[in-house]
């Protein structure tokens, strides 16, 4: 599994850095996908979007679950190009959500939003979408 580091986050969103390699696509979701390409990148953009629109409840530590979430998480396609990874952390008691995108040449996976979640909104994307593998 990949590790992150706060120290590498930092830099991403300081800019220091274009991307960040925080996990891999299970093969399943490559399969889904139609992309052979498995590397899952965050962004400095999405790591700012992140801390901006979600900083209430995400911090820089939050970020560094990203490769635990991504590993173990449930993948549940939601819509064209894009998958919720749900993922509850007995840790942080919370659902953590993220929302992963694979860009229209196949090419490309990023992460494009994280946030935590109540239960009901859980089950709410689990419902409304094509579960591809459970949480682990």
């Amino acid at each position: 599994m990949i590790s992150v580091t706060l120290e590498e986050l930092a830099h991403l969103v300081a800019g220091k850095r274009p991307r960040l390699e925080v996990g891999y696509l299970p093969h399943e979701v490559c399969k889904f996908f139609g992309t052979s390409k498995s590397t899952v990148m965050l962004s400095t953009e999405s790591a700012r979007h992140i801390l901006t629109e979600h900083g209430d409840h995400i911090e820089l530590k939050d970020l560094a679950t990203l490769p635990k979430l991504l590993q173990y998480g449930g993948w549940i396609n939601d819509r064209n190009n894009h998958c919720a990874v749900i993922y509850y952390s007995n840790e942080h008691r919370w659902h953590f959500h993220a929302v992963v995108k694979v860009t229209k040449d196949r090419q490309e996976t990023l992460v494009v939003s994280l946030r935590k979640s109540r239960r009901k909104a859980v089950k709410r994307t689990v419902r409304n979408g094509k579960k591809l593998r459970d949480h682990w």
